[in-house]
């Protein structure tokens, strides 16, 4: 039996500034692939196909007010925007640590001011919809997806487009 982890700890980075106590929470992207469900001639079931990785999603976070360096960068292009997560994960039966670290690319397509109340902290909210994903663990890539490189790397492995490879591009 095993005690799930607990986040410790994180900070989120936007470009080379440090939001340290600034974010609340943040939410990471969601992976998904794109299948298509196939049952040929004699099979009892069918089975889904990969049809590759769907589009990378998004990472969004809540900060307790307003953040000109995100109002700023509202209208970049979608390599513009550079955040960085590390968040420390405690294993709580065994005391272990784990650091995971998810690096984005993208643009802002959504700011929002929230409620804003004299005498309460705020609550500001961006999300990023991403170009590029790069996950950390322990100091180890596990994954990488930079769609507009053709790179799809996951555990160390380049699964990505063999059209770029033949290329030379990769």
């Amino acid at each position: 039996m095993s005690i799930p982890k607990t986040l410790r700890s994180m900070v989120l980075f936007h470009g080379s500034q440090t939001w340290l106590g600034e974010v609340s929470n943040v939410t990471l992207p969601k992976l998904t692939r794109k299948t298509s469900d196939w049952r040929g001639g004699g099979m009892p079931a069918g089975v889904p196909l990969d049809l590759g990785m769907d589009n990378l999603g998004e990472l969004s976070f809540t900060a307790g007010g307003p953040m000109q360096k995100t109002l700023s960068a509202f209208a970049g292009g979608m390599l513009g925007q550079n955040l960085r997560f590390v968040g420390e994960y405690r294993q709580q039966d065994t005391g272990l640590v784990d650091i995971i670290e998810v690096s984005v690319r993208g643009r802002y397509s959504e700011i929002d001011f929230g409620e804003q109340k004299v005498g309460d902290v705020g609550s500001f909210k961006g999300t990023v919809k991403l170009s590029y994903l790069k996950i950390v663990w322990n100091g180890s890539t596990l994954i990488e997806l930079d769609p507009l490189l053709g790179t799809e790397i996951v555990d160390g492995i380049n699964i990505g487009s063999t059209l770029f490879k033949t290329l030379g591009l990769i």
